[in-house]
């Protein structure tokens, strides 16, 4: 991927790559929807650090969807709401680096998996 596709978390790149996708489909994206904030289906990776560095761990995800405010993904980690996260998001279009709180992580009909609700935190 080229590096001009790597791009930082802002909401006006993601509210860019969700208008491109929804009018490569035939539909209009205006921004405003009846939800609050509208999720719209985007498979991907997701890759979830600590970001205070004290733990060098590193864990995956599957994005689910993603809104102008924040994805829904699948896990096999639990974490608790709350938490803050550095999150790189790997689309076919381009790969997303910011940071991410954790809203919900709810596991999966008793299987080690999780579906967790992240909201972005925009530095604009």
């Amino acid at each position: 991927m080229p590096t001009e596709e790597i791009v930082r978390l802002t909401r006006k790149q993601v509210t860019r790559l969700i208008r491109k996708r929804m009018e490569a489909a035939g539909q209009k994206y205006d921004g405003t929807e009846k939800r609050r904030v509208p999720r719209w289906p985007f498979p991907g990776t997701v890759e979830l650090r600590h970001p205070d560095g004290g733990d060098p761990s590193q864990w995956f995800a599957a994005c689910r969807d993603i809104s102008d405010g924040g994805m829904g993904m699948k896990t096999d980690m639990y974490f608790e709401p709350e938490t803050i996260l550095d999150i790189s998001v790997h689309l076919p279009e381009q790969t997303f680096y910011g940071r991410a709180k954790v809203r919900y992580c709810r596991e999966i009909d008793g299987k080690p998996e999780y579906l967790m609700g992240v909201q972005f935190i925009f530095d604009d």
